[in-house]
């Protein structure tokens, strides 16, 4: 991995970080255990990724479904965006109803106008 890379992406992740506690979306309850609960599991996020992205060069390299070769990073960044939504999107409504069941589901996902 690119070192600039690297520390762009510390960086960021700190600028966030900060913006949070500064402005937060909406209000927060005091948790005074919330940076390190945040800096953890941020880590723990990175080193899954990192690990599976090296995994993925190890034993799948040049595999693929899609010839991007010709396409821009742009365009790249795009897909690899919408694959990882899809999945962890997928991932999160099986979590939830296997631990709150499926009635959990339909509640939160029904439309609350009736037409």
């Amino acid at each position: 991995m690119n070192a600039n890379y690297f520390v762009i992406t510390i960086l960021l992740a700190i600028f966030c970080f900060i913006i949070e506690r500064v402005r937060p979306g909406w209000k927060l309850v005091s948790v005074r255990t919330w940076p390190t609960r945040v800096i953890a599991i941020n880590v723990i996020q990175l080193a899954v990724i990192l690990g599976i992205g090296k995994i993925w060069e190890d034993q799948v390299q040049g595999v693929s479904l899609f010839d991007l070769r010709t396409t821009s990073p742009l365009f790249d960044g795009a897909i690899a965006y919408f694959i990882a939504s899809s999945f962890i999107g997928g991932t999160v409504h099986v979590m939830k109803a296997i631990f709150f069941g499926a009635s959990f589901i339909k509640s939160t996902t029904a439309r609350s106008d009736s037409r």
